[in-house]
């Protein structure tokens, strides 16, 4: 290796080696030797589709690494499975605690982006920036410098931001008319799929979402949990005809913050979105005038 890096003139941190969890594990006293030695001449070393493999965190922080790449299947439903986010979020947790840079593998959506971006992993290599280049048009990428740009649309300034979401139009539309007097920021989805892609591209204060939202293998209240475990901080508010007991368990499991029942009032509903917005202001130490609207 060193001879091969003088005799191609190629300076040593320039060149980063890949190496799966399972070829780590292979002699690994040896292994952890060689790396050493890369280490020592500058070569950068990353660990390749970390998460899938068997190495033992007691060995991890034996090897003289520099950065952990999560694996693309943890990667594919970040922003809506909660089970696949709590690992990546390990991830990302341990490998800062332990110095280390995080590469998300394969990214190819703006709510991956977002959600990763959100939770200070350090790069992505996916589609979402460019497939595999031939040389030439890599070159040209490097000449033009060519950088990733947030997705269209994305604010940079914090804004009272309220989510509708209801399957139903007719209910959109009146609520937005209501809603839009207190000079908010009003998203609006008519599935949970849409739903989890706004989430992750925006930062959403108060939650409003139909009872009989359909949501596939299950009701509302999944896709209520599911934001729960996902985006915490979000005020998650539910609007329905009765309140069933599931409501009532969904409100017990932290599910839910608030729910009204139709037809609502429309004095009331604004108060107490209002309240709402000052209770997510209290409860995460922001000034309200840090929020514009």
């Amino acid at each position: 290796m060193p001879s091969s890096l003088r005799e191609n003139d190629i300076p040593a941190d320039l060149l980063e080696l890949e190496l799966t969890e399972t070829s780590l594990m292979a002699n690994t006293e040896r292994t952890i030797g060689t790396l050493r030695n890369l280490k020592h001449l500058g070569v950068q070393i990353s660990i390749d589709d970390f998460g899938t493999g068997y190495s033992s965190l007691a060995y991890l922080r034996r090897f003289p690494i520099d950065k952990l790449k999560i694996d693309i299947a943890f990667i594919r439903d970040v922003a809506t499975n909660p089970d696949d986010a709590a690992i990546v979020l390990a991830i990302i947790q341990m490998a800062h605690s332990l110095k280390l840079d995080v590469v998300a593998e394969g990214v190819e959506t703006d709510a991956q982006m977002m959600y990763l971006r959100r939770h200070h992993c350090d790069y992505i290599q996916g589609f979402y920036f460019s497939p595999p280049l031939p040389v030439t048009q890599m070159e040209k990428m490097l000449r033009d410098e060519q950088h990733l740009l947030l997705p269209a649309g994305t604010r940079r300034t914090r804004h009272k931001t309220l989510l509708l979401v209801d399957n139903e139009p007719h209910m959109l539309a009146p609520l937005q008319r209501l809603l839009r007097q207190d000079g908010y920021r009003i998203l609006t989805a008519q599935s949970a799929a849409e739903g989890f892609e706004l989430l992750a591209l925006n930062e959403v204060q108060i939650l409003l979402c139909n009872q009989r939202l359909p949501i596939q293998n299950g009701n509302c209240g999944v896709f209520l949990d599911s934001v729960k475990e996902l985006y915490p901080d979000t005020f998650r508010i539910l609007s329905g005809d009765t309140c069933r007991e599931s409501i009532v368990e969904a409100m017990n499991r932290g599910a839910i913050y608030r729910v009204y029942t139709k037809p609502w009032d429309n004095i009331l509903l604004r108060n107490n979105v209002r309240e709402a917005f000052r209770s997510y202001c209290l409860l995460h130490n922001v000034r309200a005038d840090e929020l514009d609207g």
